[in-house]
C-alpha cells in the first residue's frame, strides 16, 4: 500500500534511519511522505494502491 517494508521499527526509534530495505528514510519522514504523497516516498507513487477501509487507522 506505501511501499515502507515493515522492519519492525516502531514509535520509540521512528526518527532513526536504519538503512535496510527502507533506505535513508526514517519511518517519520515515510509517514509525513504518505501523508503528503500516499507513499513512503515520492518515488513510489506510481507503484502503490490506495489503502482498504480496514487498513485506515
Amino acid at each position: 500500500m506505501c511501499f515502507w517494508t515493515d522492519d519492525g521499527q516502531g514509535d520509540t526509534d521512528a526518527d532513526v534511519i536504519r538503512g535496510g530495505p527502507n533506505g535513508d528514510l526514517s519511518l517519520t519522514m515515510a509517514r509525513l511522505n504518505f501523508a503528503v504523497y500516499g507513499a513512503c516516498h515520492p518515488r513510489y507513487q506510481e507503484l502503490v494502491r490506495a489503502p482498504r477501509p480496514e487498513e485506515l487507522p
